[in-house]
């Protein structure tokens, strides 16, 4: 039956399949060949990871025209897309897949429109309905048949699959609760403190540093793969740079570089690394993106009990930088996004700041237990004073200056987080004995946030303000669980 199907009996012929093409490799970095188009599957390379083409079983005529497409997506496209738009088509039946490419080689635009509403829609899923409205813009490039470049319109408006891909971001599903992320910060901290010691081996040093780049920084999974030799800049011993490359986006000839700074306290991972000089082409870890991927899935459970996806990672990474105080163009700088789409989900998804603003005002419960743990005498002042500068801590929240509260057994420069309020549930703070200096803190912080309480910056949350957030559900799970095992 398939065979009787004439897709160019009265039709003209799409563009005739090249010998060969040519496309970039982004993982390897060098352009790669197919050189014979004619057999029956190719075989293609990315991410690292070679994978067969296979294309429909379908009349001779139509794989031809299937394979024009295959050649017309991988070079204006990407190999990675063509070999899901191609695996996304070989699911549909044979027959109803032949008579849709047929129709849209013999019928009217208007009248294929019509057939895709009242029964293609309804047959198809989404990837394939995807992969199909591709073929229609190759068609309306080509002016193949009765299409036209002005019919792109058309194709675009074709009814669809609703899908929310901010779903996860809205509903929060997708965040690493602060528990979770206090433990992994914990790891790269104890990682970087090993480095400096040059006690840290080679498998430590590199999930320390894929966790780093991942949660600090949000990058995908493919970004820390892709990672090479000159993508890591030392400066100094405190200064180390990342050049990230941001996935190609559609319209882009190649991707767009930017550049991340590792914070202070976890470039001795990186320093240690880069003892080990890599030869020409080699990646800095070494690892294709699935392996990348699935290594953060297993440090992840191992350290929190849930196994958190880079992508959960960068959801978080994200929402922590609104929550902080960031503008709009700056998370989607820092997403390496062309619009703020991304960036207004994670906005409405941010906590509303009558409720931040009441927390932190000292209207809970908890707030209460950790203003007593502020209250506890572990050091003199004399101590204090005696101590290294560095483990003095002292800060100017707001332009509010604050010091003397007590001491960093690690020093405040080596401290990834607000002082001035983290330090109160930290395990290395030593708190001064003097609760009139706490007191005032509390006092001091109480008037700044007041100040966030406008509806002019109702868009805007503090540093502080997220820091004590994080710090009362860490406080609030801690408890629970402390409940939990008295029973």
């Amino acid at each position: 039956m398939l065979d009787d199907l004439p897709l160019f009996r009265s039709t003209p012929k799409p563009p005739a399949l090249p010998k060969s093409i040519r496309y970039w490799d982004d993982f390897s970095e060098e352009f790669r060949t197919i050189d014979d188009l004619e057999i029956e599957s190719w075989e293609v390379l990315f991410d690292g990871i070679s994978t067969r083409l296979t294309f429909p079983t379908l009349p001779h005529g139509q794989i031809i025209f299937l394979k024009t497409v295959a050649a017309d997506l991988i070079v204006s496209r990407s190999v990675k897309t063509a070999a899901n738009y191609f695996s996304a088509l070989r699911s549909v039946d044979s027959i109803l897949l032949a008579e849709v490419i047929h129709s849209i080689a013999a019928d009217e635009p208007s009248t294929f429109s019509g057939k895709w509403t009242s029964r293609y829609r309804s047959t198809l899923d989404r990837s394939s309905a995807r992969a199909i409205r591709y073929i229609l813009h190759c068609v309306c490039k080509w002016s193949y048949g009765a299409w036209r470049g002005t019919d792109a319109a058309l194709v675009r408006a074709l009814p669809g699959y609703s899908m929310d891909k901010y779903k996860a971001a809205q509903e929060g599903n997708c965040f690493v609760p602060p528990v979770a992320q206090s433990q992994i910060v914990d790891f790269v901290d104890e990682t970087a403190r090993r480095a400096r010691q040059r006690k840290a081996g080679q498998a430590e040093l590199h999930h320390g540093a894929i966790l780093a780049l991942s949660f600090q920084y949000g990058l995908r999974r493919g970004q820390i793969a892709r990672l090479g030799a000159n993508d890591i800049v030392r400066y100094d011993e405190r200064t180390v740079h990342i050049r990230v490359r941001l996935l190609k986006q559609r319209g882009q000839a190649r991707a767009r570089t930017v550049v991340r700074s590792v914070q202070a306290g976890w470039v001795p991972i990186f320093l240690e690394l880069l003892r080990d000089p890599l030869g020409p082409g080699e990646k800095f870890f070494g690892r294709t993106p699935g392996e990348i991927s699935r290594l953060i899935r297993r440090l992840a459970g191992e350290l929190t009990g849930t196994a958190y996806s880079a992508s959960d990672f960068r959801h978080t990474a994200a929402q922590r930088l609104v929550d902080s105080g960031a503008s709009r163009e700056e998370v989607t700088d820092f997403l390496g996004h062309s619009d703020h789409t991304a960036a207004d989900v994670y906005f409405a998804a941010s906590p509303k700041q009558a409720d931040l603003v009441d927390t932190a005002l000292g209207k809970s419960a908890i707030y209460g237990k950790i203003a007593e743990v502020a209250r506890t005498k572990r050091i003199s002042v004399v101590d204090l004073a005696s101590r290294p500068d560095d483990e003095q801590i002292a800060g100017m929240p707001h332009g509010i200056p604050i010091s003397g509260i007590g001491a960093c057994k690690a020093g405040q420069s080596l401290c990834q987080r607000n002082p001035v309020v983290a330090c109160y549930t930290c395990h290395k703070f030593l708190a001064v004995e003097d609760p009139a200096v706490h007191q005032q803190v509390l006092s001091d912080l109480q008037a700044v946030v007041s100040q966030f309480d406008q509806p002019t910056r109702i868009d805007r949350v503090s540093p502080a303000m997220l820091q004590l957030r994080s710090t009362l559900e860490a406080v609030s799970t801690l408890a629970s669980q402390t409940s939990q095992v008295a029973k």
